[in-house]
C-alpha cells in the first residue's frame, strides 16, 4: 500500500471524489472491458487500454513498472524452489515492462492457460 505514498494526497482525493461522482459507472464499464480483453487473452488490447487511461499512465511507473521489476527475482526464487502458480492483476501483464515480457527476458517460459 505504500505505493500510494508516491501519489500526492490531493490527487488521490480528486480521484476518489470523481469516482464517487460517477457512481462507479465509468469504472464498471472499464472493468467489463478489462475482463473481456483478459478472457480473450488480448494482451495488446490490455496494453492499449491501460496506456489510454491518463490516471494509470500518469502513475504507471509506480503502480505497475516498479512492482513488476521487483517481482521478477521473487518469482524466480519461488519457482526454482517448487512448482508455483502466480497470479497478478491484468494490468501487470502487458507491455515492454510487463510481467510476461520481463519473465521471458529473464529466461522463463511463459504460456497462457486456457
Amino acid at each position: 500500500m505504500s505505493i500510494f505514498d508516491s501519489i500526492p494526497y490531493k490527487e488521490q482525493a480528486e480521484m476518489l471524489v470523481e469516482s464517487i461522482k460517477n457512481g462507479g459507472e465509468a469504472e464498471g464499464d472499464d472493468l467489463d472491458v478489462l475482463v473481456e480483453l483478459y478472457k480473450k487473452q488480448d494482451i495488446n488490447g490490455l496494453d492499449d487500454m491501460l496506456n489510454g487511461d491518463p490516471e494509470i499512465s500518469k502513475y504507471n511507473q509506480v503502480l505497475l513498472v516498479n512492482r513488476n521489476k521487483n517481482w521478477i527475482p521473487r518469482i524466480g526464487k519461488f519457482a526454482n524452489e517448487k512448482p508455483t502458480f502466480f497470479a497478478v492483476g491484468a494490468g501487470h501483464l502487458p507491455g515492454k515492462e510487463g510481467v510476461i515480457r520481463l519473465l521471458r527476458e529473464a529466461g522463463y517460459t511463459v504460456r497462457a492457460i486456457h
